[in-house]
Order: C-alpha cells, then structure tokens, then sequence
C-alpha cells in the first residue's frame, strides 16, 4: 500500500466571500459558480452576466453584490443583458425568452414572449435600448418593450422590419457595449481598460458535480466530472483548491464525513484518500479497481465497496475483504449506507432491488440478503432503488422510482424484514408515499423530518411522512431546478443544501442540531430591528426543548416547542397582534426540569 501525503499549505487556493451572508428562517441563498462570464456591460456600475446570475461591481467602492433568483430574479439561463440609461434598470433576457427588468431593488417580469404559441422560434438575441424602448431581437422579428410601462407595445415580424426600420431607424441605435473582460479560475475577473486588477468573485470557481458531504464546521464539494481539485464552504465563504506545488490534486468524485475523527475521506476511482484540513493522504490505493461507494459505521469504521474485490473494511490501517454474492453487478453506480446495527446497505444495479451485507461485528453472523418488490422478500414499491437515508430512530427509508418504503430490520440471518408503505391522503384519495415519483435523493434534519428530493422537486415530510410541510419548486422558490441530484443539511444553523442538476442553493430551515446541555441561548436577530419581517430564531436549545416567552412583568406572551435545536418566533401574541416595543425574556427547559436556560430579546418596534 503507498502512502503519499500532501501537503496542503502548499497549495494553490482560491478563498471567497459567500454569495449571500446567511439569512433568518425561510431564505434562500446560491451557491452558483462563476466561473465563465459571458457578457459584461457598463451601467450605474459594472454589470456581469454569468450563466445563472447577475454579479454587480462598484469600481469606486469596490463593492460586489449578486442577484439571482433567491434575491428577485425570476429565471435562470441568462441569454442576454443591456442598459436603459433614460430609466436606469438593467434588462436581462433568458434563454426561454423569458426577460427581467431590474430597478433599484425592484424586479419587474416580462413573459409574453416565452408564454406565446404564435411562434416557433422564440429565442432573444440582442436588445437595443432608445428614449424608453426597448428593441428585442428575436427569432421571429423585433418585440419593442416600454420600460417605462414595462409592457410590450409592438410586435414587428421579419417580413415587416423594412417598415419598421422606416419608424424607428433601427439599424442607427447602438446595441449595449460589451466591455473586454478576462476570467481566470484562481484570480477572478479583470475588466477593461484595467486588465491587470483582478476582481475576486465568490463562490465555487468549478461546477461542483461530486458526492459532497459536511460535518459541523465545513461543506466539501468536489468538482468531478473531469474537473480535478474540490471546493469548501463555511461561515467565512467558499476556498478552492486546485494545485499543490505545481501539481494538480486528482479528480475527486466523492466524500464522506469520518464519524468519530476530524477529517474527511475522499476518493475516486482508484484511490481513497483522507483529509484534515491541511495534509491529503493515501489510504487505500486499488490500480485495477473501480470504487462505487463508501459508507461509515458510527463507531468509525470504514466500508469500501469496490469492483471487483467486494466490500473492505478499513479501520486504524487494518482492512479486510468480504466477497459479494453471486448475482450482484457492480457496472453501475451503487449507493452504499451503514446503519446503526452495522449492516450495509446496498442499492442493487438496475432493478435488482436492494441488498443487505450483515458483519459479524454487531450480530454473530455474516450474512447476505436481496431485498425485492415480493410481499415476503422485502415488499419494496419497485426494484428499482434510488436512494437510501438512516433515521434518528434506526429505520431504512429507501426511495425507488414508484415511492418509499421504510425498514426496521434486526438480525437478517433469523428474522424477515418487509418493508412498511406508508398511505397518505392525497386530493381526497389514499395513496402510498410518493408513489409514481422517483425518489433521487434524501436526508433527515435534526427534527428527524425528512427532505425527498424527486425530478419535481423538493418536499419536506413530518417525521412519520405522512404530512408534507413545505413543497419547493422552480416555479414557487429559487431552486434552479426540479431535478435534485442530493441534499444535505449543515447541523448548526439547519441550513439545507440542494444541488440540482443545474446549481447548488440553500434553504434556512426551522430545524437545527440540539445542545446536549443547555447553556448560552443564540437569537436571531436580536434586537429584532424595525423593518425585519422573518421568523425570529433560537438556537442551541437542548433536544425538544419547550420555550416560553414572557413581556418584562411576566405575563406569557407566547409558547413552543423546539425542532431538535431550534425554536421559531413570528414575534406576534397568540391572537395574532403585534408585542410592544420593549424587552422580552425567554425561558427555555427541558421536558425533565434538569436543563434549562434563560435569554432576553429586544423588540425595537411593535413587529
């Protein structure tokens, strides 16, 4: 086995403010890369076109600011941008034909010529602004907009341009200039006339199309999909690492939080690697293999599934085979988990179903089994599995293309195990859990809720999954996609991270990791300021924590729960009124009176 360490402070990295800092409960934020922009104009200020968003720059401040979707922009896909001088707001054009006007803070939507069936070639190709029209080039012939109205006020098809150039003298008014800009992966951008001063723009520098995870302090993306090195998110931003000391770091497609050290593992198809911030280093090395997966047993063991040794466990430098049974197909991608009893969990290639390895190192019996759709052999919605999460209470829920079924497994070597489809009443009908949706990815928050990402979106299930609490969109919310290809949730501040298969964003939800003991009470905001219109949030509650919270003479003003860590306020009394102005205490216990905390809040406004 080789042993190559690398030596990370050496490396060649890129560090970057967030997008956008953390909001309250119930914002969104992207997560988008930057990396190519496509169109730069000259405004008020510096405007810069990427794919998926707007970035601004002030070269008299040096301030940067980004405009998506989570912010007011309607679309993602940006075909084209240009510059009203008359009325000062930014037109952007997407590549649906979709087409946004930005005022100050305001966003205005024009979507006449992406919803028309008059027409079948609808793409924008460039727009010309003059005394408060704007001239829109399309595949059709020209839309003119009033940006003053902001609505259309014409429609000249090609065959009739002739007679509009006689109107307008189209071919005199001057397109937006684009400016000469250079992006570089490590500095930024440089705009011209200044090619030489770099402007360092947030964010991932590289799509990030890895298996990525996060422990308590760090996301870590990788690139993957041809493109080496990998990205890390915390408070402070995103950090891009790409070389060390002239060398480049290999494509890396996957990581995983190690549960009871510091560090995270790495890997692609012939190595993994471990990673403690600073040094990344070989452990496992296969020159012929083809890695498919790993997974964690909580005690900090190590399974490696690899084609064609098997499984491998790796524990403190000690490894060991176990073979796979006859019939399993590692040609695919295989999702892996390890539950609580030691078993791995496999995903079955195609529509195998699902397969269940048992170590003798929680039950005295190694032992292997295949799960299927059969009432007695598994009694899955479909053979074909797409995705698996462990609990807070030990269940299996394993997503397929026809919904979920969830299993409560002891010793498979004596005891059968079917799993259990849970019947929600949908439209007035019963019908079992997400059935005829395809399940791609899951995750559990802190409250033991569950996040179901399919091809039409997100949903947010209650911890039984038979109430859904938040359904998220394209359509209704700023996700760039309804196609989730993961989710993950960062412990602390319950922040959910989707990546879809056009960007990553983030979601601030109401559950959050619990404090074993109850100490400091994190409120947020606090003051609440005059003009906040959010959910005010307490964090660092101990598990399921009841809060109260009561006006200066002690009068009870309003009551709750807590969602693992985390408690939400809408700042009004139980009737639905506004508080006064003026401080408020908050009393926090648990359900035994052996834990309990104390805080205060300042209103400085009736909310």
């Amino acid at each position: 086995m080789r042993v190559i360490i690398l030596i990370l402070s050496c490396l060649v990295i890129t560090k970057t403010n967030a997008q956008n800092a953390i909001g309250s409960i119930g914002t969104w934020r992207e997560h988008y890369n930057n990396a190519t922009i496509q169109q730069v104009i000259k405004g008020d200020q510096y405007y810069l076109a990427s794919k998926n968003q707007i970035i601004s720059y002030n070269e008299n401040s040096g301030q940067i600011a980004y405009i998506g979707k989570s912010n007011g922009l309607h679309e993602i896909g940006i075909q084209t941008i240009a510059w009203d001088s008359q009325e000062e707001q930014l037109i952007i054009a997407y590549t649906n034909s979709a087409i946004d006007i930005v005022k100050g803070d305001q966003v205005y939507l024009i979507n006449d010529i992406k919803t028309t069936s008059l027409f079948n070639n609808k793409q924008i190709k460039n727009i010309r602004t003059n005394k408060g029209l704007a001239f829109v080039e399309t595949g059709f012939g020209i839309v003119i907009i009033d940006l003053v109205l902001r609505e259309i006020k014409e429609t000249w098809q090609n065959k009739d341009l002739a007679q509009a150039e006689i109107l307008y003298k189209l071919t005199s008014i001057p397109f937006t200039k684009n400016i000469e800009s250079i992006t570089d992966s490590l500095k930024g951008i440089a705009i011209a006339p200044n090619l030489s001063k770099w402007i360092n723009i947030s964010g991932p520098r590289k799509p990030m199309n890895g298996y990525a995870s996060v422990n308590e302090n760090i996301l870590l993306a990788p690139f993957s999909k041809n493109e080496k090195g990998f990205a890390t998110y915390t408070d402070q931003g995103w950090t891009n690492y790409f070389t060390y000391q002239n060398n480049s770091i290999p494509q890396i497609d996957y990581s995983y939080v190690h549960p009871t050290e510091n560090l995270f593992w790495l890997a692609n198809d012939h190595n993994v690697y471990s990673y403690n911030g600073n040094q990344l280093q070989i452990i496992q090395n296969y020159p012929t293999g083809d890695i498919k997966n790993i997974a964690f047993s909580k005690n900090g063991r190590g399974w490696i599934l690899n084609n064609p040794t098997g499984l491998t466990l790796y524990q403190k430098s000690n490894s060991k085979n176990y073979a796979l049974p006859t019939g399993l197909n590692l040609n695919s991608r295989i999702q892996l988990l390890a539950n609580q009893q030691e078993q791995l969990w496999m995903t079955g290639p195609s529509i195998q179903g699902l397969y269940i390895f048992q170590s003798d190192n929680y039950y005295n019996t190694n032992s292997w089994i295949q799960k299927t759709t059969g009432s007695n052999t598994g009694n899955l919605p479909s053979n074909r599995v797409t995705s698996m999460i462990e609990d807070k209470d030990g269940a299996i829920w394993v997503g397929t293309d026809n919904g979920i079924g969830i299993f409560n497994c002891g010793d498979i070597s004596k005891e059968a195990c079917n799993a259990y489809l849970p019947i929600i009443k949908s439209n007035g009908f019963n019908a079992y859990l997400f059935q005829k949706e395809t399940v791609r990815c899951m995750a559990v928050d802190a409250a033991n809720q569950k996040w179901i990402g399919t091809n039409n979106g997100v949903w947010l299930v209650s911890q039984d999954g038979l109430s859904i609490i938040e359904h998220f969109t394209k359509d209704n919310s700023p996700l760039p996609s309804d196609t989730l290809n993961q989710i993950i949730i960062e412990p602390n501040n319950g922040e959910v991270f989707f990546q879809t298969n056009e960007e990553w964003v983030s979601y601030r939800s109401t559950a959050a990791k619990a404090a074993l003991n109850q100490q400091s009470i994190f409120i947020f905001p606090n003051p609440v300021p005059p003009d906040f219109n959010g959910p005010i949030s307490f964090r660092n509650l101990v598990e399921n924590a009841q809060l109260k919270i009561t006006d200066i003479s002690g009068k009870l003003v309003f009551q709750t729960r807590a969602l693992g860590g985390q408690a939400i306020w809408n700042g009004r009394k139980y009737d639905g009124s506004q508080v006064a102005t003026g401080i408020y205490l908050v009393f926090v216990r648990d359900d035994t009176g052996n834990e309990k905390g104390v805080g205060k809040i300042m209103i400085t406004k009736g909310y």
